[in-house]
């Protein structure tokens, strides 16, 4: 089982192979298959994990076999094989570049992700995101407390509980293959 915060659904893999999304109140919202069913005929589904716009899913089988699936589609889009061992755990990487598999024997597989789905990934999480911000009220729209001016006065916003100072220029944040010229001097 996975839950994905920002979208307040959870997705359960079943030994037969299928990823099951819910609401937060339990209300399905959609099934899919995890697997491919070319390739895997017996295997069974052991964990899931979902990336954070909870449009993709990594499901590892019984079967010796990395799934990943578009939920949106019901779609399986790659096949992750030549492990050896069992897969144990699989996740997404923070930037959603690469997929991380560890097997039973204590190896780390790291696997490329293609640009095409990267850039879906990342295109879903800022709309998401999107979304997130535009519906998130804030204490004092809600009480009508008047005191907007005081805490919306600000152009920042604030830094979340428990995360770290950032210290870097501007110019860290972006990549060096950007074209864009907006990480010259200001």
């Amino acid at each position: 089982m996975a839950y994905v915060k920002y979208v307040d659904i959870f997705v359960i893999a079943g030994h037969d192979r299928m990823l099951r999304q819910f609401d937060i109140n339990g209300k399905s919202i959609r099934e899919v298959k995890g697997t491919d069913d070319e390739v895997a005929h017996t295997g069974k589904i052991q964990k899931v994990a979902v990336d954070a716009s909870g449009s993709y899913a990594l499901s590892v089988c019984s079967d010796k076999y990395v799934y990943l699936s578009d939920l949106r589609a019901g779609t399986c889009l790659a096949v992750l094989c030549g492990f050896g061992a069992p897969p144990t755990d699989a996740t997404f990487s923070d930037d959603f570049k690469s997929v991380l598999v560890t097997t039973a024997n204590g190896a780390i597989f790291i696997w490329q992700l293609a640009k095409n789905v990267t850039d879906r990934m990342i295109s879903a999480q800022v709309r998401l995101m999107e979304e997130v911000t535009m519906r998130t009220a804030t204490p004092d729209s809600l009480l009508g407390s008047g005191s907007e001016t005081i805490s919306g006065d600000s152009n920042s916003f604030g830094k979340p509980l428990g995360a770290p100072e950032f210290s870097g220029s501007s110019a860290s944040l972006y990549s060096e293959d950007d074209d864009d010229d907006s990480t010259s001097e200001k």
